[in-house]
């Protein structure tokens, strides 16, 4: 599961009237973070996880913010998982190290960054001051090697979710490089089904991804058209993108180009048969008249749901019947 973990240590705020309007962006930031994947926060021991006693700033709480906050981005806000715990990665000790990075206090045991380190997950903190508005934290590890007293040295850029803006780029690139580190159907599969992420893989092309034979230079196209449209889908939910239109993908970064059928298809039954799948919550048959030509002849048929705005991908393989293919 893909996690992020508070740092307590970038607050408090000098003063009520900077963490007040803080908060909104960090709320805003986690839940960005949510939707992307990263379904769970972690927390150091004794820092309330249910956030309410959190001082933010002196004798101002978190408690004081949610008790005034919009009923929707209050509810949305603390339905996010989080869990308190002193080592997050199995086999790891944070104990067991020494760590620093500039603006570090030797005196501060700096829990959550030691937390941080030992499972590599992003940190989410507060823009109170230096080191918290810097991403990446880059950390230096002195830890003792195998043969004691043999010190081994590391170094390691944590990422910082300081805001909202560093939180859009800093997620872009992570969900692209965990796009990549998928290297079967399956696994791109299971990536795409475990969380929301904007787009429906369905019917003939979840079982082309669960048994795919057609090369991994295929499966990259595949693997790069899904990063894309699962961008543009989250975004066209977020209101961000007023419109579907094939022309934007490319703008997203899409290489293949996209298009609808040509007449030909759509005035031809068993042709437009061949393109019609029943969508997966209603069961309507919808016609996949979109498509992307992918590498090697291959196709992939969505439809953008524009009422829901949603993108479903219906089928996945070789190039379907034309009448002159």
């Amino acid at each position: 599961m893909q996690s992020l973990v508070f740092n307590h240590h970038s607050l408090p705020f000098d003063w009520e009237d900077q963490a007040k309007s803080a908060v909104p962006d960090f709320v805003k930031t986690c839940l960005l973070a949510n939707q992307r994947g990263f379904s769970l926060i972690w927390f150091g021991s004794g820092v309330d996880s249910s956030w309410y006693r959190i001082e933010l700033s002196l004798g101002y709480f978190f408690k004081n913010w949610l008790d005034r906050a919009d009923r929707d981005l209050k509810s949305a806000f603390l339905r996010i998982s989080t869990k308190q715990s002193y080592s997050v990665h199995q086999g790891s000790d944070p104990d067991s190290f020494d760590l620093s990075f500039q603006g570090a206090q030797k005196e501060n045991p700096y829990e959550a960054i030691r937390i941080a380190t030992s499972s590599q997950y992003p940190i989410v903190s507060f823009p109170t001051r230096e080191p918290w508005t810097r991403s990446p934290l880059a950390v230096t590890i002195n830890s003792l090697g195998e043969e004691r007293p043999n010190i081994k040295t590391r170094h390691l850029e944590i990422v910082n979710l300081y805001c909202l803006d560093v939180a859009k780029d800093a997620l872009h690139k992570l969900s692209k490089l965990q796009s990549e580190a998928l290297r079967t159907g399956k696994e791109l599969l299971s990536y795409y089904h475990e969380k929301d992420r904007g787009i429906i893989i369905f019917g003939k092309a979840i079982d082309t991804l669960n048994r795919w034979s057609l090369g991994s230079k295929s499966l990259q196209s595949v693997k790069d058209t899904l990063r894309v449209l699962s961008e543009f889908a989250m975004a066209w939910k977020d209101n961000k993108i007023a419109e579907y239109r094939h022309e934007v993908l490319a703008k997203w970064g899409l290489s293949h180009p996209a298009s609808d059928e040509s007449q030909t298809v759509r005035n031809h039954p068993k042709l437009r048969k061949l393109r019609t799948f029943p969508l997966p919550e209603s069961g309507k048959s919808v016609f996949f008249q979109a498509h992307i030509k992918l590498t090697n002849g291959l196709r992939l048929h969505f439809y953008p749901d524009k009422e829901n705005k949603k993108i479903y991908i219906g089928y996945i393989g070789k190039h379907l019947p034309t009448k002159y293919y």
